[in-house]
């Protein structure tokens, strides 16, 4: 007999998947729609409609489609949520979903985080720490001049 829970993470698992339903072959991806999203805000903060400190720095939404495309793990879960450090907040969501999950599936997802967040350095790193960031270089640089 399935748990309530394990029936429910399956659901939702073949839904994210596009299993469930019949999928339309002419439908965008869900990152090119996210990235639609992120240019359209971007636009709106350049027109002066809306505050770049307004939209919400949401780093997950950075790579968690990165992660579903490229593992097929879903981290919009409770096993994400919560205080406790990254690295065992992921390892619960691949676990929960059946994953593999060892030291070197964690360096891979990490490697795939890294390479999402350095495609959007700006809008995912915080404004206030770039610009630490941004002086910490630059001090760098003239050391090393």
């Amino acid at each position: 007999m399935i748990e309530t829970n394990a029936l429910r993470e399956k659901v939702l698992d073949l839904a994210i998947r596009g299993k469930l339903v019949p999928q339309d072959p002419n439908d965008e991806p869900s990152s090119v729609l996210l990235e639609r999203i992120r240019a359209e805000k971007q636009r709106m903060v350049k027109d002066g409609k809306i505050k770049a400190k307004d939209i919400k720095n949401d780093n997950k939404a950075v790579y968690e489609n990165a992660i579903l495309n490229e593992f097929g793990v879903n981290i919009n879960v409770a096993e994400f949520r919560g205080n406790k450090k990254w690295s065992d907040r992921i390892a619960g969501c691949f676990l929960s979903q059946g994953k593999l999950w060892n030291d070197a599936m964690e360096k891979r997802v990490k490697l795939v985080v890294a390479n999402e967040i350095s495609e959007e350095v700006d809008t995912v790193l915080n404004e206030h720490k770039r610009s630490s960031m941004d002086a910490l270089v630059t001090s760098l640089e003239t050391l090393l001049s």
